[in-house]
């Protein structure tokens, strides 16, 4: 079970990871064809920095929230925890634990 616990969860990081919506994931895609086109434009803007703002949010934030005493890091926040908790409940579901 720990293996399965082990895959379920690494697969889960990466599907909440790329729906995160910012152009270059899959999830700004995804975003950008519901929103009104005004907006929608807008977010498209961000295609070419994007990537930038995800290496940010991954290594600067954490980075710089050590050296205030902060917990910044958004990558546990937004996705390994909502992961983490998604495979407790699918594995429950199925009847692992």
């Amino acid at each position: 079970t720990d293996s399965l616990m082990i895959l379920l969860l690494f697969n889960l990081i990466l599907c909440i990871f790329n729906m995160i919506p910012i152009p270059p994931l899959d999830g700004g895609r995804v975003a950008v064809g519901i929103l009104p086109p005004a907006i929608a434009m807008q977010l498209e803007r961000l295609e070419k920095t994007g990537f930038g703002i995800i290496l940010a949010a991954l290594f600067l934030l954490p980075w710089l929230g050590e050296q205030v005493g902060l917990d910044l890091n958004v990558f546990m926040w937004a996705v390994v925890l909502p992961a983490n908790e998604l495979a407790k409940f699918l594995l429950n579901v199925m009847g692992v634990f």
